[in-house]
């Protein structure tokens, strides 16, 4: 699972974000949960502001306790995975918008 923790948003949305490359970004806050899933031909990642929260990627399983800064969480096409909340979690979702 490739995790990143960065200080502000813009640093974590740079961090994966190509100049000239289109994005679809759906804004999730309060404990909206990611049920298991998988994207063909796209590659996801998650944008963290704050929250407990389980992430799972095929069969890896990891909890977090984010109270400060930022994180990202990369879903490779292809592979299975979801997002449980803990607690009030708020965090952005970004897509690749071709595959």
């Amino acid at each position: 699972m490739e995790i990143g923790i960065y200080e502000d948003f813009n640093t974590a949305y740079i961090s994966f974000a190509h100049n000239d490359k289109e994005y679809i970004c759906v804004r999730h806050s309060g404990g909206k949960k990611i049920t298991p899933h998988s994207h063909s031909r796209v590659n996801e990642w998650v944008v963290v502001k704050e929250g407990d929260f389980t992430v799972t990627l095929e069969k890896e399983k990891r909890s977090f306790n984010l109270h400060e800064g930022w994180m990202t969480i990369f879903f490779p096409a292809g592979k299975k995975h979801s997002l449980v909340p803990e607690t009030k979690t708020s965090y952005f979702v970004f897509r690749d918008k071709k595959g």
